[in-house]
């Protein structure tokens, strides 16, 4: 699933012109909406083309907190479309456990360990689906599909047989 947030990002740095960089960019409430709203539209076009699963390395809710993070506070509006589905899975990765890559435009190291914090808080508020993803990288693909298997289980269930 692509995301939205590295777009707008990419978007944001080649309006500033050639040679700009991340510290030229400001962030403001209106980009996070924008992010928001173009992750959901990306997350339902892809959904209506799938399968029962969509896998995502963002969406809205992660914006709410890429919000907090920019802004320095939360965004009702951000939070309300990044409102979690009753049948979304949120499996998450531990810094411990999964190394930093800069690509340029990867926020810094430096805040991992808040994100983290910030996202099992946030998880904690609005949802009992969620797990921890922990270990090196086969266990956390085992276990996420493990996970995932019994997030179907839970919403797609077949009727007795008739007669």
């Amino acid at each position: 699933m692509p995301e939205a947030g590295r777009d707008v990002t990419l978007e944001k740095l080649a309006a500033l012109g050639e040679g700009a960089d991340m510290s030229a960019l400001v962030w403001e409430t209106p980009d996070f909406v924008n992010v928001a709203r173009r992750q959901a539209a990306m997350e339902d076009d892809a959904a209506r083309q799938g399968g029962p699963v969509l896998v995502c390395d963002t969406d809205g809710f992660a914006t709410g907190i890429w919000h907090e993070r920019y802004v320095g506070a939360r965004s009702a509006e951000v939070e309300r479309l990044g409102t979690l589905a009753p049948a979304h899975l949120y499996l998450l990765t531990h810094p411990d456990d999964v190394p930093f890559v800069d690509d340029g435009v990867r926020d810094g190291e430096h805040i991992r360990q808040w994100m983290t914090e910030r996202f099992v808080a946030r998880l904690n508020e609005r949802t009992p689906h969620w797990a921890w993803l922990r270990g090196e990288r086969g266990a956390r693909s085992q276990r996420a599909l493990s996970l995932i298997d019994e997030a179907l289980s839970r919403v797609f269930r077949f009727a007795a047989p008739l007669g």
